[in-house]
């Protein structure tokens, strides 16, 4: 299993390209669940980065869930306000490290867009090996001509969900951790039922993102490769973001035929009619 594009770059291949017009830096910090923004430490950016605002651009405001998808229209004119060409090699980072670039990383991808990676380490690897910073971010010269092209593929909503419980060629993986999983710790969103969904394993995406920073392949074998023998996975978490590190972790494995439950817990855990099972699954 081997990929020929590069999913995950270092800090010195970015510095590298710097000045290369092919490439666009995004810095997609989203904050995680009980913070805010301004609760991310930003001591400035990587010269040239662009912002992709997961928060309030690239994404449907108007779903009445935290985090879904935007059209496939919206998607195309925020990309072509950043100056986003098809053509374009795209770097993608945040302010955590490795926390919601996955989630950029997997957009791009739903979109049709495979030149997309992501900077190992994120800003403070950046920061931490010495290459320059500057207070403001890029800002583009030319509108681009982005066009997306949706790849459904890598999309699952509830009814795909509730329609392959019953189908033991596909499995859910819940990137929560074993203690929400399990239904042993309440959701920190209110309204939220504790459990998963029956017959989903589980995966927490905490050493997940430590594999991935130390490029620890064993590790993430030892991880996936016990829960990805389907032939369709499906990647959950509470809200959609945390699920898509464990889509980019096995993607850097190699594995393909899975998708992204975008509604995720936020969506089933509050709607009553959908099963639930609180406890672990045997593998």
């Amino acid at each position: 299993m081997t990929n020929e594009k590069p999913l995950l770059v270092p800090p010195h291949w970015l510095h590298q390209r710097l000045k290369d017009e092919n490439v666009i830096i995004l810095d997609a910090t989203l904050p995680k669940v009980g913070q805010t923004l301004a609760d991310v430490p930003h001591q400035g950016n990587i010269p040239g980065a662009r912002r992709m605002d997961l928060q309030n651009v690239f994404v449907n405001k108007d779903s009445g869930l935290p985090n879904t998808i935007p059209t496939p229209e919206a998607f195309q004119e925020a990309c072509r306000e950043l100056g986003i060409n098809n053509q374009h090699q795209l770097v993608i980072y945040d302010r955590h490290g490795f926390y919601s670039a996955p989630r950029a990383w997997w957009l791009f991808k739903l979109m049709g867009h495979e030149q997309v990676c992501i900077l190992n380490g994120g800003f403070p690897r950046w920061e931490m090996e010495g290459y320059p910073v500057e207070e403001a971010y890029g800002k583009p010269v030319f509108a681009g001509n982005f066009v997306s092209e949706f790849n459904r593929k890598l999309y699952k909503s509830q009814a795909d969900v509730l329609a392959g419980l019953v189908d033991k060629k596909q499995v859910v993986i819940d990137a929560r951790s074993a203690v929400r999983y399990e239904g042993i710790e309440p959701e920190p969103r209110a309204g939220m039922r504790a459990g998963h969904m029956p017959g989903a394993l589980n995966i927490h995406y905490a050493p997940v993102i430590q594999a991935v920073l130390n490029r620890n392949m064993d590790v993430l074998k030892a991880y996936f490769d016990p829960r990805m023998g389907h032939e369709q996975v499906t990647f959950s978490c509470g809200s959609g973001i945390t699920a898509c590190i464990l889509a980019f972790g096995a993607s850097l494995l190699g594995y393909e035929h899975w998708a992204v439950y975008d509604g995720s817990w936020s969506e089933w855990g509050a709607n009553p009619e959908l099963p639930i099972y609180q406890g672990a699954e045997v593998l």
